[in-house]
C-alpha cells in the first residue's frame, strides 16, 4: 500500500507541475545517492540489482528504463527543452530509484543477518558434530574390541549389518529427496483459492509427493532467480513463463524439451517455439477495455476499428492508461503487438509518437493501470478480453466492454518449462500430465481469468459472450539484444513525445 501511495503521489506531483525542472532535480539527486550507496559496498547499482533481484518486474529492466530516462532528461535539461519530456516517465523513474534505494538497504540487512546466522549455526554445528563423532567412534571401538574377544565369527556378521544399514540409509534419503518437486512461479499463481493451490492439492493427492510453490513476485523475477542460481537451482519447473520472457528463457540454455505427448492435448496454434521448451497451459488476448456507462458508446459504434485507427484517433486524447513495457509483462507484450503490426521501425516510431500524448499515464504494473481505470481516472485500459468475464462472474456487472480490432489482437501464452538439471523425471511427468488434464484445465478460467490451453475444455457462462478475435502471435524469436533495443527505442520515443 505504501509503495502504491508513493507511485500515485509522485505521478500527481510530476504531472501537475508547470515545469519539469523540479522533477529533474529530485530524480538526479536520487540517482546520485543510489550510486553512492552502491559504490560504498564496492559494486555498482546494476550488480546489486542482479544479485538481489529486487521485488520489481524485473529488476534489471527497471534499471535500464530509469537509466534511459535519466539520460534523456539530462539531455533535455542541457538543451533547455524541459517541457517536451513526458512527466509521467520522470515520475516512474524517480519512484524506481526510491524503490531501488529501499530494496538495496533491505536486502543488504537481510544478507548481513543471514551471514551472521550461518557463522553462528556453523560454529555450533561443527562443535556438536565433533563431539558426536567422538562418542560414536569410542562406542564403535569398544564394540569391536568386545566382539573380537568373545566371538571372532561375529566380527564378519557385524560388518555386514553395518554395510546393509548404510546402504538402506542412502537409498531412503535419495527416495526422500525425490518425493519433493520444486516449482518457481509468480505471486498471482499462489495463495488462497488460486490456480496454483488447486494444482498443488491435486498433485499431492495423486502422487503422495510434496509440491513446493516458490513465489517470486512476477514471472520475470522467477526466471531471473533461476538464471542467478544456474545449474544449482532448487527449481525443477518454471511455471508461468509467458510470450514476453520465452526468448530470454531460451537463451539461458537451462531448460530441456517437453515430451511431445503433452502437446497433442492442446489447441493446435498454441506454441512458444518449435523446440518444445515451453508447454502452454493457458492463453489470453490483449485488448482495450472501456466502461460503456461512462463512455456512452455502444460496441456497434466501433465497427471496423483497427489497432492503427485506435492509436492514431484524434478523438481519444489523455484518456488511456497502459502498462510500462520496461516493468510489466503485459506492457512489453503490447509493445511487441505494435511491433508485429507495424513491422518497420520508422512506422512503429511514428505511431507511438502519436499515441503517447493520448495517455493519462504509463503505470508500472497491470494492477496499477487497472486500478486507475476502475477509479474513473482513465476511460480506456490495456488488459485482456477476459477481464470482462471477471466483472460478469464476480460482480454481476456488464458495463465493461472489450474493443475488438478487425486486424487482430496480441496473443499472450503462459507455459511451464522443465529445468535441464532436474533428476526427478517421474514427478515432472506427473506434474505436466496433471497440468494439461481436463480436471485441472477446467479450473483455469475462474482462477487465472484466461482461456485453458486444452482442446475442448468447457468454459463458464461468463466467458461465452466474449468475442474470440483474430490472434497475432507474439512468440516470434527475439534475441536479448533485439529486446533491449526495442525497449530503449520506446523509452526514447516516450521521452521526446510532446
Amino acid at each position: 500500500m505504501t509503495f502504491l501511495f508513493l507511485i500515485l503521489l509522485s505521478q500527481l506531483t510530476f504531472a501537475t507541475s508547470s515545469e519539469n525542472e523540479n522533477g529533474f532535480k529530485e530524480l538526479n539527486d536520487c540517482v546520485t545517492q543510489l550510486n553512492a550507496q552502491a559504490e560504498m559496498m564496492g559494486k555498482g547499482v546494476r550488480h546489486w540489482a542482479s544479485y538481489f533481484q529486487f521485488q520489481m518486474e524485473p529488476g534489471l529492466e527497471l534499471i535500464e528504463g530509469f537509466e534511459q530516462t535519466v539520460a534523456w532528461s539530462e539531455k533535455k535539461r542541457r538543451s533547455q527543452d524541459v517541457k517536451s519530456l513526458n512527466p509521467h516517465l520522470i515520475g516512474n523513474a524517480y519512484i524506481a530509484c526510491l524503490e531501488l534505494q529501499r530494496e538495496l538497504e533491505l536486502q543488504v540487512k537481510k544478507l548481513d543477518r543471514f551471514l551472521y546466522s550461518i557463522i553462528l549455526f556453523g560454529s555450533f554445528f561443527i562443535l556438536g558434530l565433533g563431539f558426536l563423532l567422538r562418542m560414536v567412534f569410542r562406542k564403535y571401538l569398544n564394540r569391536m574390541a568386545f566382539i573380537k574377544q568373545t566371538n571372532p565369527e561375529m566380527n564378519s556378521d557385524f560388518k555386514k549389518r553395518v554395510l546393509i544399514w548404510i546402504a538402506f540409509s542412502v537409498l531412503f534419503n535419495k527416495s526422500g529427496v525425490a518425493d519433493l518437486l520444486n516449482v518457481y512461479t509468480y505471486d498471482a499463481l499462489t495463495g488462497k483459492s488460486s490456480f496454483g493451490e488447486i494444482l498443488k492439492r491435486e498433485f499431492e493427492k495423486k502422487t503422495g509427493s510434496q509440491l513446493i510453490l516458490t513465489s517470486l513476485g512476477s514471472s520475470g523475477e522467477a526466471l531471473n532467480q533461476i538464471v542467478i542460481e544456474g545449474s544449482k537451482s532448487k527449481a525443477d519447473i518454471l511455471l508461468g513463463v509467458d510470450s514476453s520472457f520465452a526468448d530470454r528463457a531460451r537463451a539461458t540454455q537451462l531448460f530441456s524439451p517437453v515430451s511431445v505427448q503433452y502437446f497433442f492435448k492442446l489447441e493446435p496454434n498454441l506454441t512458444l517455439g518449435k523446440d518444445r521448451l515451453f508447454l502452454p497451459f493457458d492463453y489470453g488476448f490483449l485488448a482495450f477495455l472501456y466502461n460503456r456507462d461512462k463512455l456512452h458508446k455502444k460496441p456497434s459504434e466501433f465497427s471496423g476499428m483497427t489497432l492503427s485507427k485506435f492509436l492514431e484517433s484524434e478523438q481519444i486524447r489523455k484518456k488511456i492508461v497502459i502498462e510500462d513495457p520496461r516493468t510489466s509483462s503485459i506492457g512489453f507484450s503490447f509493445l511487441r503487438w505494435t511491433q508485429e503490426s507495424f513491422k518497420s521501425n520508422e512506422a512503429l516510431k511514428t505511431v507511438w509518437e502519436k499515441f503517447i500524448p493520448k495517455l493519462v499515464t504509463v503505470a508500472p504494473s497491470w494492477s496499477g493501470a487497472y486500478g486507475l481505470f476502475l477509479k474513473g481516472e482513465a476511460e480506456w485500459v490495456l488488459s485482456y478480453t477476459t477481464s470482462r468475464a471477471y466483472h460478469l462472474e464476480k460482480e454481476k456487472k456488464d458495463q465493461y466492454e472489450v474493443l475488438i480490432f478487425e486486424d487482430g489482437h496480441g496473443l499472450q501464452i503462459e507455459a511451464a518449462a522443465v529445468l535441464k538439471h532436474s533428476k526427478k523425471k517421474e514427478l515432472i511427468n506427473s506434474f505436466l500430465e496433471l497440468l494439461v488434464s481436463e480436471e485441472i484445465q477446467k479450473e483455469l478460467p475462474l482462477t487465472q481469468w484466461m482461456y485453458p490451453a486444452r482442446v475442448g475444455t468447457l468454459l463458464p457462462q461468463s466467458f461465452k459472450g466474449i468475442p474470440i478475435p483474430k490472434a497475432i502471435s507474439l512468440s516470434g524469436e527475439l534475441s536479448e539484444r533485439e529486446r533491449k533495443k526495442l525497449v530503449n527505442d520506446w523509452t526514447r520515443w516516450a521521452s521526446t513525445s510532446p
